[in-house]
C-alpha cells in the first residue's frame, strides 16, 4: 500500500508525464516563508493531498482469524489531489491533465496499488493572482480518487502466567497455561 509521501510522488510524474513541466516547477508543497519565487514565463504546479469521506469511505470490514488470532481490517480511504497551476499555460495544462489523467496507462501504477480515479473530474477554475505586482493565472483542478486499504493487526494475549497465592496457612503455587482451565 502506497502512503502519502508515495502517491504525492507518482502524481507528480504523472503531472510531469501529461504537461510538460519541469519536475523542479512541480511541488508537493508551498514554501512556508515569504512569496513564491515564480518566473511568469514559466508554468508551475503545486500538489496537496488530502483524504475526505464519503458514504463509501465509511464502513470497515472487520475479520478475525481464531486460526493465528489475527484480525485485518479494510475498507475503503478517499484521497483528493488538489493542484494549482500557475503560467501562461495553466489553464491548458489543467484542462490536458483533466482528460489524460483516465488515461489507464498513466495511472497503472496508482491501480496496481489499489488507487482508482473517480472519472467524474470537475472543470478546473482560473482565479488570476497578483504575485509581487505581476498578475498570473491561477488555476485549480481536483482529482479524486479511492484507495483500497487493508490493515492487519495480531491480538496480543498472555500464553502463561505465574500467580503465588499467599493465604494464613500455607502458600501455594499456580500455573496457568494456554489451553488449561
Amino acid at each position: 500500500m502506497m502512503n502519502k509521501l508515495q502517491i504525492e510522488q507518482e502524481i507528480v510524474r504523472i503531472i510531469q508525464k501529461i504537461t510538460g513541466i519541469e519536475n523542479k516547477n512541480i511541488r508537493i508543497s508551498y514554501q512556508t516563508t515569504g512569496m513564491p519565487s515564480i518566473k511568469v514565463d514559466l508554468d508551475y504546479c503545486f500538489v496537496s493531498l488530502n483524504f475526505f469521506d464519503t458514504e463509501y469511505t465509511q464502513p470497515i470490514e472487520t475479520e478475525f482469524n481464531a486460526q493465528d488470532e489475527s484480525e485485518s481490517y479494510k475498507g475503503t480511504r478517499g484521497i483528493i489531489a488538489n493542484l494549482v497551476l500557475y503560467g501562461l499555460n495553466s489553464f491548458e495544462n489543467t484542462s490536458k491533465i483533466r482528460v489524460m489523467i483516465k488515461d489507464t496507462s498513466l495511472t497503472k501504477n496508482l491501480r496496481k496499488n489499489g488507487i482508482y480515479l473517480l472519472c467524474n473530474v470537475s472543470e478546473p477554475r482560473r482565479v488570476p493572482i497578483s504575485i509581487n505586482q505581476q498578475w498570473y493565472d491561477q488555476v485549480y483542478l481536483d482529482l479524486r480518487f479511492y484507495q483500497k486499504i487493508m490493515y492487519n493487526t495480531d491480538r496480543h494475549y498472555i500464553d502463561s502466567a505465574e500467580i503465588k497465592v499467599i493465604s494464613d496457612h500455607k502458600e501455594q503455587d499456580i500455573n496457568i497455561k494456554q489451553g488449561e482451565n
